[in-house]
């Protein structure tokens, strides 16, 4: 994703996962929590929003374009949470990064659900949540019920790619009521054939 006025923001592909660690998970401020999930969990959750507009971006710390453009999704969540939008953000960091996702996290003032992948920043956090490439950004839009509507997905081969403006689009279009199938002028029902009482026929 990039930011409005710029050009194109660069790709930004997993590093090397460090040896796991054994870190302790540091006690969040009110207001902004983080939790492991796996790709199993982040499905049920999204299944247990009906009704919901549910939007899930893929981040790092290590990618500067997802921390350039974080702030979209606070706007967000405060413009549309009324009318149904549901904002997830998944960091794809190792748990040695916890401190530094949450200090980021308060910066940002992002009260919404915030998860951390299980896998950190290996492979398989990319290939279990459908990642493509392994890039980010990354962003997915589910509709109210529960489908995958939209992926936004980063792609060095594209001369273009997708905007804070392209996502806003298409979280309105999905949050917009559904407009009932307009009804053409009612039809009368057809009246028998007159019968005639006198057929000109004797008996």
């Amino acid at each position: 994703m990039i930011l409005a006025g710029c050009d194109r923001q660069p790709v930004v592909k997993a590093p090397a996962a460090p040896a796991p660690q054994a870190v302790a998970d540091p006690v969040p401020e009110p207001g902004v929590t983080l939790h492991q999930i796996d790709p199993a969990g982040l499905a049920a959750q999204v299944a247990s929003l009906p009704g919901k507009v549910v939007l899930v971006d893929y981040w790092a710390t290590w990618c500067p374009p997802c921390r350039e453009r974080f702030s979209h999704l606070v706007e967000w969540h405060k413009k549309y949470s009324s009318q149904g939008l549901v904002v997830i953000s998944v960091a794809c960091d190792d748990k040695d990064k916890t401190d530094e996702i949450l200090a980021f996290l308060k910066e940002q003032n992002a009260t919404f659900q915030n998860l951390r992948s299980a896998f950190g920043s290996m492979e398989k956090t990319f290939e279990g949540f459908s990642i493509d490439g392994g890039a980010l950004p990354h962003c997915k839009l589910y509709d109210r019920k529960g489908q995958l509507r939209h992926t936004f997905a980063a792609d060095a081969t594209e001369k273009r790619t997708f905007t804070p403006e392209d996502v806003e689009e298409a979280i309105a279009e999905l949050l917009a009521p559904e407009k009932e199938p307009e009804k053409g002028p009612e039809k009368k029902p057809e009246e028998p054939p007159a019968k005639d009482e006198d057929s000109g026929e004797k008996p």
